[in-house]
Parts: C-alpha cells; sequence; structure tokens
C-alpha cells in the first residue's frame, strides 16, 4: 500500500530546522566574530565546590547533595583591552571520562574555540532553563558581561522555601564561577579548576550541648525567618556584598521551618534545611533579617517566643546575610521566658537568649567568626601542578592568624588533614608552621601572623589527589582545599647563547638569563650586520609559546639602522610552536656608522615577551636586550 505524503507537514519540520539552525549559528563564535579560530570539542574544565567544614550521616541534604551539579552551561568571554569581557559563544558541559558525581571536584569538558586573544569562561550549573531563557532574550554577541549576566535570576515557589524535602527530594543549587583570562588553543587542553560558589547561604540554629543543663531548660521547637528575599541573583556582582535584583522586594514572612530530621536532632537542632539568598544589611528594626525561635521553656506546657539578629562583632551593626556562607546559630544559653507569641517577640527587641553566630565561608574571605573571636586565613583553595615543591614558594605560603585566648587554649592549631580516603596524606603533603610544627601537631600564638609552608612530593599517581586542612580557634573551624594535579608546572628559562638539540637530550649554554641581555656595538671602522642568538626553554615542552614586542626603538641612532630587530622581521606577535621546549632566537643589529658618530655614542635597549601556559597557571616574561658603544 502507497503511503500518502504530507507535504505541509514537510515544510513545516523543513522551516523548524532552519530556524533551529538559524538560532545555534547566532551563538556560533566561527560567526560574525572577530576572526573563525577552531573548534576544541573537549577542552577540559574542573570543578571544584566549595568544602563542607564537617561530614554527617544525613536524611535530608548532604555534601554530594549540595555538591550536585546536573547540568554545566559554559558561557565564553573576550576579555578586552578597556579591562572588559564581552560575549563570544554558549556551549554546554558533560561529564568527563570518571567524573564523581557530587565529589569535591567534579570533572566536566566542553567544545572550546581557539582564539589568539584571550578568553574568560564563565560556569553556570543547576540554571540550564535560566540560561536558555537569556540567551533567547537578546542578541547577546559582543555583549559586555556584568550586563548581561545581571538578568540571571531564580524567584523561590509560592511557599517561599528553597526545595530541600530529602536526598531523594531536592532542588540542586545553582552555582557560578569563572576562570582568570586564559589563551585557548589546541594544545592547552584545558581551562583548570574554576570555584564554584553556591548562590544561596545556609542556616542552621542549635542548642549548645556542651553547655550544662542547656537541654534540659530549653526545648528548641521551630525557628520563623523574617525579611528575606524570595528572588536572587545567580550571579554576584561582588564577594564581599549582597547581591540583590532591583526588582526583588523583601517577604517579612515568617518562614515557618519545624523539620529536625538528621543531620538535624528533636528537640536540639534544625539543620540543612534553611537556605535563602543574599540579603544586605538595614537599621531599620522591623525590616531586618532575623530569626524568631520557638520552644519550650523548662517545665511549661506552651511555647515561648525569642528574637535573634544577625549582628556585626560589636553587637550592633546588622550583618549582611552573604551567598555561599554557613550561618550557625548556637544557642549558648537561656535567661528566661521569652515572648507569648511570635509576632510579638519578631517587634521586640532581642532577650533573654544567649547565642553566638558561627559563620563559615567558601569564598576567598577566608575568615570564621563567632561575635568575639575571629579565625583567619588568607587562602581556602590551592591547585598544585605534578611537580614536587620542598622550599618556600610564593604559591605555596599560607598566612593564618586568631584573637582567641582562653584559660584552656589559645591562637590557632590544625584540627586534621585528611586527604579524599580520609587517611592522613604523610606520604605526599606537609604543612609547616614557623615554629617548626608540622601537620596535626602545627599551631601558631594569638594575634600573630603565621606563615605556614606547604611542600609536597611529585604526583607520579596519574590521577589528581586532595586534601584538606581544618584549622581550628576554640570552637572556630576553617577547612582550606588541596588539589594536586597531574598538569606539568609551567616556566620560561633564557639562556645567552646557542642551545642546540643532541639526539634526545637538550642542551643550552650554562648560567640562566634573569631579564638582561648586553651586546656591544662592533669596532668602529666596521659597517655590515651581526646576528647574536639566545636560548629560550619553557615547560610544558608541548606548549605554545607567545612572542611579542613590548618596546623598541627604531629611529636611527648614530648610523644605527635597524636596533635590535628580528632578523625576519615578525609581526608584533607570533607564536613558536616547536613543541620541543626550547627555541633559539636570533637577535639582529644593522650598523653602518662612521669613526665621526664615536663621539655622540650612548647605550639604548629594547625587549620582547615571552608568555606561555599549563591551562591553569600563565608565565609572563620579559628579556631586555642592551646594546652599549665598543668598548
Amino acid at each position: 500500500m502507497k503511503k500518502k505524503t504530507n507535504k505541509g507537514l514537510i515544510f513545516t519540520i523543513l522551516a523548524v530546522c532552519f530556524l533551529l539552525s538559524g538560532c545555534r549559528e547566532e551563538w556560533n563564535p566561527a560567526t560574525g566574530g572577530e576572526e573563525q579560530g577552531e573548534e576544541i570539542p573537549d577542552f577540559g574544565i574542573s570543578l571544584t565546590l566549595p568544602f563542607a567544614e564537617e561530614s554527617v550521616s544525613l536524611r535530608s541534604l548532604g555534601e554530594s547533595e549540595e555538591n550536585a551539579i546536573q547540568t554545566v552551561d559554559i558561557l565564553a568571554f573576550r576579555v578586552g583591552d578597556d579591562g572588559k569581557d564581552y560575549f563570544e559563544y554558549h556551549t554546554e558541559g558533560r561529564p568527563a571520562v570518571g567524573n564523581t558525581a557530587g565529589a569535591r571536584v567534579q570533572k566536566f569538558s566542553f567544545a572550546a574555540w581557539s582564539r589568539t586573544y584571550q578568553q574568560r569562561i564563565v560556569v553556570i550549573t543547576n540554571a540550564r532553563e535560566k540560561v536558555q531563557e537569556l540567551l533567547q532574550a537578546s542578541n547577546w554577541k559582543n555583549q559586555e558581561k556584568n550586563s548581561m549576566l545581571a538578568s540571571l535570576e531564580m524567584t523561590l515557589g509560592t511557599d517561599k522555601k528553597w526545595n530541600s524535602i530529602n536526598a531523594s527530594n531536592y532542588t540542586a543549587f545553582p552555582m557560578w564561577g569563572e576562570s582568570n583570562p586564559i589563551f585557548i588553543a589546541y594544545e592547552t587542553s584545558s581551562v583548570g579548576a574554576v570555584s564554584l560558589l553556591r548562590m544561596v547561604a545556609k542556616m542552621d540554629v542549635q542548642l549548645d550541648q556542651t553547655v550544662s543543663g542547656l537541654t534540659d531548660k530549653f526545648k528548641l521547637k521551630s525557628a520563623r525567618l523574617y525579611n528575606v528575599y524570595t528572588r536572587g541573583s545567580i550571579v554576584p556582582a561582588s564577594l564581599t556584598a549582597p547581591t540583590v535584583p532591583a526588582t526583588a522586594e523583601r517577604y517579612q514572612g515568617p518562614i515557618v521551618y519545624t523539620d529536625f530530621g538528621a543531620p538535624g536532632v528533636p528537640d536540639v537542632a534544625i539543620r540543612n534545611s534553611i537556605y535563602l539568598f543574599e540579603s544586605p544589611a538595614t537599621d531599620e528594626h522591623l525590616q531586618s533579617t532575623c530569626l524568631v525561635i520557638g520552644g519550650i521553656y523548662a517545665n511549661d506546657v506552651t511555647p515561648t517566643y525569642y528574637r535573634i539578629d544577625f549582628l556585626e562583632s560589636d553587637g550592633v551593626t546588622a550583618r549582611d546575610i552573604l551567598r555561599n556562607y554557613k550561618y550557625t546559630v548556637n544557642i549558648t544559653g537561656i535567661l528566661d521566658r521569652g515572648h507569648p507569641d511570635e509576632q510579638e517577640a519578631f517587634e521586640s527587641k532581642a532577650e533573654n537568649m544567649q547565642t553566638e553566630l558561627d559563620i563559615w565561608s567558601g569564598d576567598d574571605l577566608a575568615v570564621a567568626f563567632n561575635g568575639q573571636y575571629f579565625l583567619y586565613v588568607n587562602k581556602n583553595q590551592f591547585d598544585f601542578p605534578r611537580e614536587a615543591c620542598t622550599t618556600v614558594q610564593s604559591h605555596n605560603t599560607l598566612i593564618v592568624n586568631t584573637n582567641y585566648e582562653s584559660s584552656q587554649a589559645s591562637g590557632w592549631r590544625i584540627d586534621n588533614i585528611t586527604d579524599e580516603s580520609g587517611n592522613l596524606p604523610a606520604n605526599w603533603l606537609t604543612v609547616t608552621a614557623p615554629n617548626g610544627t608540622t601537620n596535626t601537631g602545627a599551631y601558631g600564638l594569638p594575634n600573630e601572623e603565621s606563615r605556614l609552608i606547604l611542600t609536597f612530593g611529585q604526583n607520579t599517581t596519574g590521577q589528581p589527589r586532595y586534601a584538606k586542612i581544618i584549622f581550628a580557634a576554640g570552637r572556630l573551624r576553617y577547612t582550606v582545599n588541596v588539589v594536586q594535579s597531574t598538569r606539568i608546572g609551567v616556566s620560561l628559562i633564557f639562556y645567552e647563547g646557542q642551545g642546540r638539540l643532541d639526539s634526545n637530550d637538550v642542551l643550552v649554554p650554562d648560567g640562566p638569563v634573569t631579564d638582561t641581555l648586553k651586546f656591544y656595538y662592533p669596532a668602529n671602522n666596521m659597517v655590515g650586520h651581526k646576528e647574536l642568538p639566545f636560548t629560550v626553554t619553557w615547560t610544558p615542552q608541548d606548549a605554545d609559546v607567545r612572542v611579542f614586542e613590548t618596546h623598541r626603538y627604531m629611529q636611527p641612532i648614530n648610523g644605527i639602522a635597524n636596533f635590535l630587530n628580528f632578523t625576519t622581521n615578525p609581526p608584533r606577535l607570533r607564536l613558536i610552536t616547536s613543541h620541543n621546549g626550547i627555541y633559539v632566537l636570533n637577535i639582529g643589529l644593522e650598523y653602518a656608522h662612521t669613526p665621526a658618530d664615536r663621539q655622540a655614542m650612548y647605550y639604548a635597549q629594547s625587549a620582547i615577551g615571552f608568555w606561555v601556559s599549563n591551562g591553569v597557571e600563565t608565565i609572563e616574561r620579559c628579556i631586555v636586550f642592551v646594546c652599549y658603544p665598543p668598548e
């Protein structure tokens, strides 16, 4: 039987395909851009999740759920000469082979495009629908990054709560991160590690079980959250101040939380249930973000209520609520009954309940603070290459300080240091304090800045390896995260003279040159041309090296026609693509001076720069060529 063909349907499908292909082309960097470039289909990227400060057995959301990455959207931006970034293209990330879902470091790949200029890679996770809405709303090609990403927003549902019912029923947290400027080429293969920040803050409420008799005196029954925003920005405009959408308004609430499931404890703690958007501080009492705690005092039958404000260390100034922070309200004492109902407690001043606010941040602020004591760490993430480092370098030092002092103990200490298996990484990582103490024995005195050194062996495992260092000061804790990858470290070294390849061995002259090579004019009665070689070596050996002229003097100087130019007269920027880690450049000097020029001779100089990257770290060094009159 002959089937009937629906021509109208066929034309409709073709039209839709045409429209879809047009939409795809709109975001293709090979169209409408400054240059075509080359597609790299499996460009790698490692996404580093903020470390949790504790591990617990969970009924509700745990570390794997808070670290869940369900979708990855990659937005690539051209780094402009004006210091701004301009949109180039969008692509989707996919889990790399061997990726572990829910881990603290997760690996993805995406289709990247090479460019001769630097790109910045912006990563948005768990917000695919919002990203698609953004891309379809306008033609963003060559539009500035901040104005483009400012409209990425999330809105809570009718109950004004983040969906965190349990591990099988939750909404993954949108996260944002971005790379440093990077030259993307086929040989680089990876962006490296990009740290992510969750767009929400987390809040736990608990009785301090170390206070004798507190749990007998008070039974925690509820927590009510007031004056929060129910619409939030996925991408922050600042890491030190809240980012609130222009059209968002405070929702007075209250939003009621009564879930004491594990890791919470009935009558004692509400944990892993309260997640909220950023909120700026305000001095208006009835508009400030706050909690009202409800519970049973002593042998009472009916509940009583207490207001808790989020204040700075002075106990007066209201505090911002920031994304990716964890705020633990630690109830340390109950002086008397509170208010008879929650509304009266909300409208009143905080009283009769003593609390400490423990603050944990997963970003570069690296400060834990509880209202009285602080624990400061100047860096919370280290990303080392595979080569060993056993000396003090700029990239392996860490500064720690605290003001904690008590009759039992004072200062800071390393509470624990573990690898991904929970064991001490003694075979590859050592943390040394200024007083010579190491690892879990390391400590420092209060109010003294301690500069710690992280030394490590070569990673020959073929896989990245991880460790976390937990610093403690009293009850304050802060986690520093360490990753040692398998990538080769980056270096650039200059040598004076001719290097050569002899079989498989690279031979270069002795004595690396720091930053200057000196040349002298030939004898006064000579006319002609002279070439002077110098050698540059680099790692990774298979990387391209970018060469650019930083400045040069081309005006005639007493008969010198061309001073220190490449003999091949190359363009301003070029690539060295000999993937063996060594290259010899000949610096040419044209001279045609006469004895009459001798009286006016003086030295002149020029320079060229070199840039190399391993996909994460980059090095840019300049070599200066100084030319003197004849000796």
